[in-house]
């Protein structure tokens, strides 16, 4: 028998990795552990345009010159805090009291003069075009005095560094030894590539929801509907974050998200309507629990929205293999791993999400908006399928309402048509029908597929 090296598996797509930026540290030192400054998009208004004053609430009052025939001017006004007020009457002249009531001064020639009044806590006055003329009286000459202090202005603090702790994520490969241990590292490199994405979103949920800063956003009535649940962190990410925010599930709610047509697939990545990434874990579909480790309710699942993720991760490592020489297993082990950090910043809001809502209404029971009957209860799951002639059994229980096919590694036959990996393809009922069972076959031994299903009672 002829030994062949089949084509290497294709890792899941749309995952952690793929929501994250990812990077290798210039400096090794960096997985003893690290600590940045998050970047939080937070800003607060002031009145006016460019306007370093708060001119809101900061009249005063009226200040009046008035002029009579001997050139005498006579100044009244209302006075702020209490303090030195200082007249420059526009000749030259300035005269200071502590109120302005009867000021006076004489001018000495006619014009036009320009009165300007200062005084404590930025109060200030102006008066332009002031006439002089000896023999006749002119005037009222009115303006509106201000106190134009700087503007109390919410100023953050700034937010605390960002400290990072390593983590490790490993696999033992073993294998038999067909033909010879040449490519043993390179075998226990692919085989542990294709499951670390996993492993690090189990991580990285766990995280969540041990994190002190997470933040329940879950009615007290209980889980609300995909779409709500969804609506509420996109709100609260921008209004506490300014960002593009990272919405965290497992992979079967995202095909629920994606049936309401609230994500979408954009390259390599898959985000909701509004831009923000979409994070579809394969390792969240059990480790992403509520904030302080809340259970999940029966029917439902965890929704999360964070900042920015960043993924800092060196080489893969790998030991020496050592071979079992006692026949007939002739199997040799490796150990591959990969030193990681991961992070991210400034929010951690989560919601609980009722799956049974997938497809309208938003209370316990959902109703239909025409005939008024109870909505079916959906159920979801995933199956996997490998070749060689690996095929896929439909739910025995219950109608198939949706089902999305992703290829991960060679290729399916799905329908009698050849989907390649790493595509995948949708099918789903119209409203009120059922949908038929989708014919899947993996054929040969590289193939694999991962089936995600919908359906109600």
């Amino acid at each position: 028998m002829i030994t062949v090296e089949p084509p290497p598996p294709t890792p899941y797509r749309y995952g952690l990795l793929e929501a994250a930026t990812v990077a290798t540290p210039a400096d090794p030192h960096a997985f003893m552990g690290v600590q940045f400054q998050p970047e939080c998009g937070i800003a607060h208004l002031t009145p006016g345009a460019c306007m370093p004053y708060d001119l809101a609430d900061s009249d005063v009052g009226p200040v009046t010159v008035n002029v009579g025939t001997t050139r005498n001017a006579a100044l009244n006004g209302t006075v702020g805090e209490a303090g030195d007020y200082v007249i420059d009457w526009g000749d030259g002249t300035t005269t200071v009291g502590s109120t302005l009531t009867g000021r006076s001064h004489t001018y000495t020639a006619d014009g036009t003069y320009t009165v300007t009044v200062d005084g404590p806590n930025g109060y200030y006055a102006s008066l332009g075009g002031v006439v002089v003329t000896n023999g006749a009286a002119t005037g009222p000459f009115t303006t509106t005095a201000y106190d134009t202090s700087p503007a109390t202005k919410v100023v953050d603090t700034g937010r605390e560094l960002v400290e990072v702790e390593p983590f490790a994520v490993y696999r033992l490969h073993q294998c038999q030894a067909v033909g010879g241990l040449a490519d043993a590292e390179t075998r226990a490199t692919r085989a542990f590539e294709l499951a670390e994405g996993r492993a690090v979103e189990e991580w990285f949920a766990r995280f969540l929801s041990t994190n002190p800063a997470a933040v329940d956003l879950t009615p007290a009535s209980g889980a609300v509907h995909p779409a709500n649940g969804l609506a509420l962190l996109e709100g609260v990410a921008a209004d506490d974050y300014g960002g593009v925010p990272v919405i965290h599930a497992s992979r079967g709610l995202v095909t629920i998200l994606d049936g309401l047509n609230l994500v979408e697939r954009q390259g390599g990545h898959i985000e909701t309507i509004l831009g923000s990434l979409v994070a579809a874990g394969g390792g969240y579909s059990e480790a992403l629990v509520g904030p302080n480790g809340e259970a999940t309710d029966p029917g439902a699942a965890w929704l999360y929205v964070t900042g920015r993720v960043f993924v800092w991760r060196g080489a893969v490592l790998t030991t020496e293999p050592v071979l079992d020489l006692s026949p007939p297993t002739n199997v040799f082990s490796i150990l591959a791993e990969r030193p990681y950090l991961v992070a991210t910043e400034c929010i951690i809001f989560a919601v609980q999400v009722d799956l049974s809502m997938c497809c309208a209404g938003t209370g316990g029971v959902v109703a239909d908006p025409a005939s008024g009957d109870d909505l079916p209860v959906l159920d979801t799951g995933t199956d996997t399928i490998e070749g060689p002639g690996g095929t896929w059994t439909p739910p025995a229980s219950g109608n198939l309402r949706a089902v999305t096919v992703t290829v991960t590694s060679g290729s399916v036959e799905v329908d009698g048509d050849e989907v390649t990996a790493p595509n995948s393809v949708s099918f789903a009922a119209a409203r009120g029908e059922d949908l038929d069972a989708p014919t899947v076959t993996a054929d040969d031994d590289n193939d694999r597929a991962v089936v995600s299903w919908v359906v109600a009672p």
